[in-house]
């Protein structure tokens, strides 16, 4: 994991300033290996990120559930 976390540093770093279309998909590959391997005294940035991508799927589960129950008779 560390060799990959290496690999796409570099290739993020070097293509940031670029319009490459992969860009945004090897950051957020970045982001979630940092935030899930976040190691200090400090957990607000696992728990942001862990809310950023849990807060919007808990939402859809949300409205499925509350759209169903206003569908069933």
């Amino acid at each position: 994991m560390r060799e990959y976390f290496t690999l796409i540093d570099a290739i993020v770093a070097e293509m940031y300033q670029t319009e490459h279309v992969g860009i945004r998909n090897m950051q957020r590959q970045e982001c979630f290996i940092l935030a899930n391997n976040f190691v200090g005294p400090e957990e607000i940035h696992a728990n942001m990120f862990v809310s950023r991508m849990l807060v919007p799927m808990l939402n859809v589960l949300s409205n499925v559930i509350d759209n169903h129950s206003k569908n069933v008779h």
